[in-house]
């Protein structure tokens, strides 16, 4: 339930954040700085965390169902999916306003933007990696893989990134 940050790889270790138990994913938004993370399974909540560790955490919302593995988009809103509810959303951190962008997952794990307008999404339980288009929530299947997906990146060529909680693997995919 600590956070510890360092400004440089050289740099010192210094808490930023204690008592929020349960601490699963964080981002930044490369617009301000901002820093969010989420507590998913030894809670269920998203804050806000000071990089600088000079202000407490600001809580944004409770009992989402699991905001895991997410990204802060361009746009400051964030990205990603929700582990007990079936969902992927969009949550703004300004109010915590949560808007369901598709709920036809089984346990989606996490979420990554292409920076097209979509949004590649891991799905632990079915093994699948889906795309769902932000504007209209269509989801589309890309590959499907194994079961117990962990988590994804998407790189600047296209090429998404899996990683395999059970296998200790990762897969490339092209998603064309």
């Amino acid at each position: 339930g600590m956070v510890r940050i360092r400004d440089s790889d050289a740099g010192p270790m210094r808490v930023i954040a204690k008592d929020l138990p349960g601490l699963n994913s964080l981002d930044f938004d490369r617009r301000n700085g901002k820093l969010y993370a989420t507590q998913v399974f030894l809670g269920d909540a998203l804050w806000e965390l000071d990089p600088k560790g000079q202000a407490a955490p600001r809580l944004i919302a409770r009992d989402l169902g699991g905001l895991n593995g997410f990204e802060v988009g361009p746009d400051g809103m964030i990205y990603g999916p929700l582990w007990f509810k079936n969902s992927v959303v969009r949550v703004d951190p300004a109010n915590g306003a949560v808007t369901v962008l598709n709920n036809s997952f089984k346990i989606p794990a996490a979420a990554n933007l292409d920076g097209k307008g979509g949004l590649y999404v891991i799905d632990t339980a079915s093994g699948e990696l889906s795309r769902v288009d932000i504007a209209s929530g269509r989801k589309t299947l890309v590959k499907q893989l194994s079961s117990a997906l962990d988590n994804l990146a998407v790189a600047s060529d296209g090429t998404v990134y899996v990683s395999n909680m059970a296998d200790n693997a990762i897969e490339a995919v092209d998603p064309a």
